[in-house]
């Protein structure tokens, strides 16, 4: 059994990010992990201050936020999920918001406690394989600097018009997938 923390970067709690969550979350908790999911577009959570007082004063970050909902549930996982729809060739600004506050954990845990993970990305976007290149990079550098295993990345699309979420049934059975490979 492991601990599996889901980063939210979506904005709809019912939208298309919301929908390979669903899968990836329905397939994990088949297979008896535990999933907690942090919707980060509810949450206030400050741009990391490069201030450099990493674990001082008896907390993870000197700020005062709802990150501190989130560090103890990253220590606690095993696995790492981030979500987000495309914007601008990128990741929403509040999944890279909580990211950098990451680096806060990054500073301060043990290597063996940081490295000993598995990390997966769901993207959504308008189009199919819309942009991944960016975001696919930016994962890849992020996972092999955190030392932590890759499950994979779904590329998830749907129309900002349309139907949404059922143009695209393929994206859906991959998040299961990622979820039931843990």
């Amino acid at each position: 059994m492991a601990n599996v923390l889901i980063l939210n970067g979506g904005p709809r709690k019912n939208g298309n990010t919301a929908e390979l969550i669903r899968a990836f979350s329905e397939a994990a908790q088949a297979d008896s992990h535990v999933v907690q999911e942090f919707h980060l577009q509810g949450m206030t959570i400050h741009g990391c201050l490069s201030c450099h007082q990493c674990g001082k004063a008896g907390k993870d970050c000197v700020q005062t936020d709802d990150m501190e909902k989130i560090y103890p549930a990253f220590r606690e996982s095993q696995v790492i999920v981030f979500a987000s729809p495309i914007y601008f060739a990128s990741i929403t600004g509040t999944l890279k918001t909580a990211i950098d506050r990451l680096f806060a954990l990054w500073q301060t845990l043990p290597q063996a406690e940081l490295t000993n993970k598995k990390s997966a990305l769901l993207l959504t976007a308008n189009q199919p394989t819309w942009c991944q290149t960016p975001v696919t990079w930016y994962h890849e550098l992020f996972t092999q600097a955190m030392g932590w295993e890759d499950l994979g990345v779904v590329y998830g699309h749907g129309s900002l018009y349309g139907a949404g979420k059922a143009d695209d049934p393929a994206s859906v059975a991959a998040a299961a997938a990622i979820g039931h490979s843990i």
